[in-house]
């Protein structure tokens, strides 16, 4: 099966599955859509519909609607019932004469519906561990970007090579082996790299109505790169009016903010125009963050950890090495970010509902702070090393259809186009030579998800759908003379030169079964098929193999699978066991990457294989009247574990010169076996009518199958054991937070290797750190929103795990929100 073939068979499936959808859509009418809404008209989801006598059930979508059957009587009652809203009931024809709205007014709030997905699931209804992160949550600690509004909210560990960065690690599991998504489209594309990224902070945190985090192998639903859990990133949407008399309804938040650790200065903008069918959502942001100042507070035994003794300052084409007058004031971290959103939403008519989504977030360069604090023979490395702007274009087109038939219940389709911009400008210390290396990626995506319930009481569904997606990378590099402006062409490429593409398709099925006695079964099957083309340039710096030039093309396929169950026990106890298989099929950065990296050189090897996982967990949750507590256990087995060894170039050298320097030539590779092994624990507990206290810890381990095939040696992206304490003050108009996040040691010999960054811990690696962190919220008026906080009171230096840049010391928090309604 080439590549080619692929990309043909793909579409001409594609097409007939279309037709057939149209057709089955088109064969089904008479169906009535109701929308359960709150008293301002905002929609509500999860509303559990039930008529009398239990022949017709459901749940209101992610857009408050629901469908009432065709053959339903015009006198048939439904019971509408919502977590902290009063329950109510109407007939058909009722619903009908208040325009098939039907509005709940709130009694005491309790805990929210929440959905999670690409497919809007109820995250009760989930098998996996999920969590999710409200927009509440992000506003209350007022997350510096969405990588943040990760580590400070989820249990999810941050690793930080620069303060323009923020690489998530789930379960042991970072970079491209976590699928980022946005909006139900994978961001993870052909350039996502194996150690550490900095992607997810370009999904303006601003615009996010939440985060869910689905834990544990997502290959079932998402395909590659789900080995350790999937992110899914959820912007807002367009709200529409949905007053009787039809008047537009107009909506606006503005807000300003400023942090003390890194001086930053944020402004952000939204509106929104919505009428009964149409709306729109606009929505511009602007940050600028200053150098970062670490805590100043150290162990007496690394009082020097961390410091930023000197800079590199360049005068008339001149580098000199200067003193640092405060060495915790870490220059080379400042950059600036833009993000614009703009969402259209349209319904036309009771079963189709289209968004389009745009985005598009860029930046100044990013420098990459622990290459400019390298040093080489006790003088700097690097001049400069910056990331280029980052640059992430996205646009969707999404379409929902409900309208029970002979195929499905409910469809969603999403056509994507993404063009993602990443560059990396380095020049060496008293070098007029600067290197430039530009890297754009193409990324066309199609996805199909569809449902069916198999009986009457919706207690049988299934689902099913297709996936498919195209990368094409295009690679340059060229240097440049700071003095004279000449060009000179004699750079590699970080990707092949002459092309590189990449083509996924997959199809999956799943089914679940529930009863009334709170038992539910789930299974599912996946096959996927990818392929990678790739080509040289004769021009390279590097002398290939004769077949590097006619390009080469790589085939892989996988089957995965997951099983689960899920027992409620009179409302109070939970268990949960999920047994699945998870893949990652390598992609161009894998196979064919030629990167400088400290004393390295990596190189390609296009023998890389999939990597694999089996992933076995059980969950076990109590629910008391005033608290929760929840423990997860799980292993992971890992096998053909993509890692980082010496190589060879193929005329048969281990060392590579470049400016002057000889690199140990390594590459990619499949190793034997890995496990990982851990647990997550986390409790709420409301100890009064407004104190609420919360916790978490999490504990990994990690091995790989070492040469006498025991589990002895330390895996990477091992985080050390951390979580979080917080203890809430809630009021009406006003609430306060006390949060105190803790990370354990991680000694040295710990590591797994140079991808964990060795050479930026203190010589016995990483120490355990605590930080204390007060959080403030004042509604001043209706529209007036005041947020005050600061963090790391006690003003500690500390470095996460494996991370290049400092955390921020003692941070005043200020941010002021104006909504309009």
């Amino acid at each position: 099966m080439k590549v080619p073939h692929l990309r043909l068979s793909s579409l001409r499936l594609l097409s007939i599955l279309l037709l057939s959808i149209l057709y089955f859509s088109l064969s089904a009418q008479g169906d009535t859509q109701v929308t359960l809404v709150d008293m301002e008209m905002v929609p509500l989801v999860g509303v559990q519909i039930y008529s009398n006598d239990y022949t017709y059930t459901g749940v209101s979508d992610i857009n408050g609607n629901w469908m009432i059957p065709a053959n339903v009587g015009e006198d048939e009652k439904f019971t509408f019932k919502y977590v902290g809203y009063q329950s109510m009931s109407f007939t058909k024809s009722e619903i009908s004469g208040m325009y098939q709205y039907v509005k709940m007014s709130q009694g005491l709030k309790l805990d929210e519906v929440m959905i999670v997905g690409r497919t809007d699931q109820l995250a009760s209804e989930m098998i996996h561990r999920v969590e999710t992160i409200s927009q509440a949550d992000i506003l209350r600690v007022q997350s510096s970007n969405s990588a943040d509004a990760l580590g400070q909210n989820a249990d999810i560990f941050i690793q930080k090579s620069q303060a323009g960065g923020g690489s998530p690690v789930i379960r042991g599991f970072e970079a491209n082996k976590v699928l980022l998504v946005l909006d139900g489209v994978r961001m993870n594309n052909a350039i996502y790299r194996s150690g550490h990224i900095q992607n997810a902070i370009t999904v303006d945190n601003a615009m996010l109505q939440g985060i869910e985090v689905i834990y544990g192998p997502g290959s079932l639903m998402y395909g590659s790169d789900a080995l350790g859990g999937v992110v899914h990133f959820r912007s807002k949407d367009p709200v529409r009016s949905f007053d009787k008399e039809g008047s537009i309804r107009f909506l606006a938040n503005a807000g300003i903010s400023y942090a003390s650790a890194n001086s930053k200065k944020g402004i952000h903008l939204d509106f929104n125009l919505g009428g009964r069918k149409l709306g729109s959502l606009t929505s511009l942001t602007y940050n600028d963050f200053g150098d970062l100042k670490s805590g100043i507070n150290r162990p007496n035994k690394y009082l020097g950890f961390g410091g930023r003794d000197w800079y590199v300052e360049t005068l008339n084409g001149a580098d000199r090495q200067v003193i640092n007058d405060d060495p915790d004031l870490q220059l080379g971290t400042r950059y600036q970010q833009y993000d614009f959103t703009q969402k259209l939403v349209y319904e036309v008519n009771d079963k189709l509902n289209l968004m389009a989504n745009f985005q598009y977030s860029t930046s100044s360069d990013i420098p990459r702070y622990d290459a400019l604090t390298e040093l080489r023979d006790g003088l700097p490395r690097y001049a400069e090393w910056n990331y280029g702007p980052q640059n992430r274009f996205l646009s969707t087109l999404q379409a929902k259809w409900k309208s029970p038939n002979p195929l499905f219940d409910k469809v969603k389709v999403i056509v994507a186009y993404q063009n993602i911009g990443e560059d990396r400008i380095n020049r060496r210390f008293q070098s007029a030579s600067r290197r430039h290396q530009e890297e754009t990626v193409d990324v066309y995506t199609f996805t199909l998800d569809m449902n069916k319930y198999l009986d009457k009481y919706e207690m049988i569904e299934l689902k099913y759908g297709l996936e498919y997606n195209h990368n094409d990378v295009n690679s340059i590099a060229f240097g440049e003379d700071i003095n004279t402006g000449n060009k000179d062409t004699n750079v590699f490429t970080r990707y092949p030169s002459a092309v590189s593409s990449t083509d996924a398709l997959g199809a999956y099925v799943y089914s679940s079964f529930k009863n009334d006695i709170g038992t539910k079964l789930f299974g599912g099957l996946r096959y996927t098929a990818n392929g990678i083309s790739v080509r040289y340039d004769r021009a390279d710096t590097f002398t290939w193999p004769e077949e590097f030039y006619d390009g080469l093309t790589t085939e892989n396929q996988a089957v995965t699978w997951s099983f689960g169950v899920r027992q409620d026990i009179f409302k109070k106890w939970t268990i949960q066991a999920l047994l699945g298989s998870a893949f990652r099929s390598p992609n161009v950065d894998d196979l064919a990457k030629v990167r400088i990296n400290s004393d390295e050189v990596s190189v390609p090897n296009l023998g890389v294989t999939p990597e694999k996982s089996i992933n076995a967990e059980i969950s076990i949750s109590r629910k008391l009247g005033f608290a929760n507590f929840s423990v997860t256990g799980f292993y992971t087995a890992l096998s053909d574990v993509i890692v980082r060894e010496n190589f060879v170039l193929p005329d048969g050298t281990e060392f590579l010169e470049d400016e002057g320097e000889q690199l140990q030539v390594v590459a990619n590779v499949n190793a034997d076996k890995a496990r990982i092994v851990g647990a997550s624990f986390n409790a709420d507990w409301k100890l009064t009518k407004h104190w609420v206290a919360k916790g978490s810890i999490n504990i990994i381990q990690g091995r790989i199958q070492s040469s006498n095939e025991e589990y002895t040696d330390p895996l990477a992206h091992i985080p050390p054991t951390y979580g979080k304490i917080q203890l809430q003050y809630l009021q009406d108009n006003w609430d306060i937070e006390a949060r105190y996040i803790f990370n354990g040691e991680k000694p040295l010999d710990e590591y797994g290797g140079s991808t964990d960054n060795p050479e930026l811990s203190t010589v016995d690696g990483t120490y355990a750190w605590s930080t204390f962190n007060l959080y403030g919220l004042a509604h001043i008026t209706d529209q007036i929103d005041i947020r005050l906080g600061i963090e790391n009171i006690l003003n500690t230096h500390y470095r996460p795990f494996a991370s290049g840049v400092s955390g921020p010391g003692r941070n005043l928090l200020v941010s002021i929100n104006y909504t309009l309604k």
